[in-house]
């Protein structure tokens, strides 16, 4: 952990210097009163493109839709409780796939969707915002070189700075 503070919003900066050889990460959480921002940034130590690959490993249902320019997806709770949204982009191409994974601690034997967030660069950012309950809460996720910005269903925007990403 190399950051806290509690906010609000609240924020968490971790690093991982060589996360695998040759790769350093570095992924800030930020948590509204309405939601999480997570965002993960790879950088190649040496300048070559490197492959991440960012795995989705939820305990529940998983459903993802791709849209023109972002990735959506819904996380339904497997018994009772409150559902969770999100939208996913990065800063250069990437691509979620939805791959089968072991299920959760309690039925391991179990088949589930999981999903796989890969992107081949030198340096890439990957960021996600998180919602509980309606769907339309945040209308879209942008990652722009000065600031990764959340556009709010209400047409609110909230601007987190990328100084230190």
């Amino acid at each position: 952990v190399e950051r806290w503070d509690p906010g609000p919003p609240a924020r968490a900066v971790l690093r991982a210097d060589d996360a695998f050889p040759g790769v350093a990460l570095r992924r800030w959480l930020i948590m509204t009163a309405d939601y999480l921002l997570d965002v993960v940034r790879a950088r190649s130590g040496s300048g070559d493109e490197r492959t991440v690959t960012l795995g989705f490993r939820p305990a529940t249902g998983l459903d993802v839709r791709a849209t023109g320019t972002d990735w959506r997806t819904h996380w339904a709770p497997r018994r009772g409780g409150t559902s969770l949204h999100a939208i996913h982009t990065a800063s250069g191409p990437a691509g979620l796939a939805v791959v089968p994974a072991r299920g959760p601690s309690d039925d391991p034997a179990a088949v589930v969707a999981a999903a796989d967030w890969t992107a081949t660069a030198t340096d890439v950012t990957f960021a996600s915002v998180y919602w509980p309950g309606d769907e339309g809460r945040v209308a879209a996720l942008e990652v722009l070189p000065d600031v990764v910005r959340v556009h709010r269903a209400d047409g609110q925007i909230d601007d987190h700075p990328r100084e230190d990403m």
